[in-house]
Protein backbone atom coordinates (compact mmCIF):
# COMPACT_ATOMS: atom_id res chain seq x y z
CA UNK A 1 0.00 0.00 0.00
CA UNK A 2 1.38 3.27 -0.93
CA UNK A 3 1.46 5.93 2.31
CA UNK A 4 2.50 9.27 0.79
CA UNK A 5 -0.42 10.80 1.35
CA UNK A 6 -0.24 9.91 5.21
CA UNK A 7 2.78 10.51 5.69
CA UNK A 8 2.83 14.04 3.71
CA UNK A 9 -0.44 14.74 5.90
CA UNK A 10 0.82 13.56 9.14
CA UNK A 11 4.06 15.64 8.52
CA UNK A 12 2.24 18.85 7.98
CA UNK A 13 0.45 19.03 10.67
CA UNK A 14 2.45 17.52 13.28
CA UNK A 15 2.58 19.43 16.51
CA UNK A 16 -0.50 21.39 15.88
CA UNK A 17 -3.59 21.01 17.41
CA UNK A 18 -4.75 18.66 14.44
CA UNK A 19 -2.06 16.17 15.50
CA UNK A 20 -4.44 13.78 16.36
CA UNK A 21 -6.54 13.71 13.03
CA UNK A 22 -6.71 9.96 11.37
CA UNK A 23 -6.03 9.78 8.13
CA UNK A 24 -6.62 7.16 5.44
CA UNK A 25 -4.62 8.48 2.42
CA UNK A 26 -5.75 11.46 1.26
CA UNK A 27 -8.14 11.97 3.89
CA UNK A 28 -7.85 12.70 7.45
CA UNK A 29 -11.17 12.46 9.73
CA UNK A 30 -10.78 14.37 13.77
CA UNK A 31 -13.89 14.14 16.27
CA UNK A 32 -14.96 17.68 17.65
CA UNK A 33 -17.72 17.72 20.71
CA UNK A 34 -19.34 20.10 22.41
CA UNK A 35 -19.35 21.03 26.10
CA UNK A 36 -21.01 18.41 27.83
CA UNK A 37 -21.62 16.09 24.86
CA UNK A 38 -20.34 13.21 23.40
CA UNK A 39 -18.49 13.44 20.02
CA UNK A 40 -21.06 14.56 17.90
CA UNK A 41 -18.99 16.60 14.93
CA UNK A 42 -16.37 14.86 12.82
CA UNK A 43 -14.05 17.29 11.07
CA UNK A 44 -13.01 15.94 7.53
CA UNK A 45 -9.76 17.38 5.99
CA UNK A 46 -9.31 16.41 2.51
CA UNK A 47 -5.57 17.45 0.47
CA UNK A 48 -7.20 18.59 -2.98
CA UNK A 49 -5.63 19.22 -6.29
CA UNK A 50 -8.07 21.56 -7.69
CA UNK A 51 -7.21 23.03 -11.18
CA UNK A 52 -4.42 20.46 -12.02
CA UNK A 53 -4.14 16.77 -11.29
CA UNK A 54 -2.31 15.58 -8.49
CA UNK A 55 -0.77 18.96 -8.00
CA UNK A 56 -2.46 19.12 -4.30
CA UNK A 57 -2.81 23.07 -3.38
CA UNK A 58 -4.74 22.79 -0.61
CA UNK A 59 -7.01 21.67 2.10
CA UNK A 60 -10.87 20.74 2.22
CA UNK A 61 -11.88 20.90 5.54
CA UNK A 62 -15.44 19.84 6.56
CA UNK A 63 -17.12 19.66 9.48
CA UNK A 64 -19.97 17.25 9.41
CA UNK A 65 -22.54 16.48 12.50
CA UNK A 66 -22.92 12.74 12.90
CA UNK A 67 -26.96 13.14 12.89
CA UNK A 68 -27.60 15.72 10.58
CA UNK A 69 -25.14 15.92 7.96
CA UNK A 70 -22.82 18.62 6.29
CA UNK A 71 -22.79 21.79 8.61
CA UNK A 72 -20.02 23.73 6.76
CA UNK A 73 -16.77 23.11 4.33
CA UNK A 74 -13.93 25.45 3.20
CA UNK A 75 -10.93 25.57 1.21
CA UNK A 76 -7.72 26.68 2.93
CA UNK A 77 -5.44 26.94 -0.12
CA UNK A 78 -1.34 26.95 0.67
CA UNK A 79 -0.99 30.18 -1.09
CA UNK A 80 -3.23 32.08 1.36
CA UNK A 81 -1.81 31.01 4.45
CA UNK A 82 1.87 29.67 3.79
CA UNK A 83 4.87 31.57 3.55
CA UNK A 84 7.13 29.86 1.32
CA UNK A 85 10.34 29.74 0.36
CA UNK A 86 11.26 30.00 -3.48
CA UNK A 87 13.89 29.33 -5.82
CA UNK A 88 15.62 32.42 -6.31
CA UNK A 89 15.11 33.76 -9.76
CA UNK A 90 13.60 37.09 -10.96
CA UNK A 91 10.82 34.57 -13.11
CA UNK A 92 7.65 34.60 -11.17
CA UNK A 93 6.02 31.17 -12.54
CA UNK A 94 8.91 29.47 -10.44
CA UNK A 95 6.63 30.80 -7.39
CA UNK A 96 5.05 27.56 -6.52
CA UNK A 97 2.05 26.85 -3.57
CA UNK A 98 1.84 23.23 -4.25
CA UNK A 99 2.94 19.48 -3.83
CA UNK A 100 2.60 17.49 -6.62
CA UNK A 101 2.77 13.70 -7.03
CA UNK A 102 5.55 12.33 -9.31
CA UNK A 103 7.14 8.89 -9.41
CA UNK A 104 5.53 7.94 -6.67
CA UNK A 105 6.43 10.47 -4.04
CA UNK A 106 4.45 13.50 -2.79
CA UNK A 107 6.77 16.66 -2.34
CA UNK A 108 6.63 20.26 -2.28
CA UNK A 109 7.18 21.69 -6.12
CA UNK A 110 10.23 23.69 -6.50
CA UNK A 111 8.49 26.17 -3.49
CA UNK A 112 8.31 25.22 0.43
CA UNK A 113 6.80 26.11 3.60
CA UNK A 114 8.66 28.04 5.91
CA UNK A 115 6.50 26.19 8.69
CA UNK A 116 2.66 25.36 8.27
CA UNK A 117 1.95 26.49 12.17
CA UNK A 118 -0.14 29.07 10.64
CA UNK A 119 -2.17 27.04 8.04
CA UNK A 120 -2.95 24.87 11.25
CA UNK A 121 -3.81 27.79 13.41
CA UNK A 122 -6.28 29.10 11.26
CA UNK A 123 -8.14 25.61 10.14
CA UNK A 124 -7.91 24.95 13.96
CA UNK A 125 -9.68 28.15 14.83
CA UNK A 126 -12.39 27.52 11.87
CA UNK A 127 -13.00 24.39 13.19
CA UNK A 128 -13.07 25.72 16.88
CA UNK A 129 -16.29 27.94 15.60
CA UNK A 130 -18.32 24.87 15.41
CA UNK A 131 -17.81 23.06 18.71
Amino acid sequence: MKTYFKKFNEEFFKGSEFSKIEWFDIEGVYNIYAQNSFYDKVVRITLEDRGTRDHFNGYLVEVISKTEGLIAKKFFQFEHHLEMIHRKSSDKSLENYHAWLHDDKLEWYMSIPKNTEDMCTAIFEWVNFFK
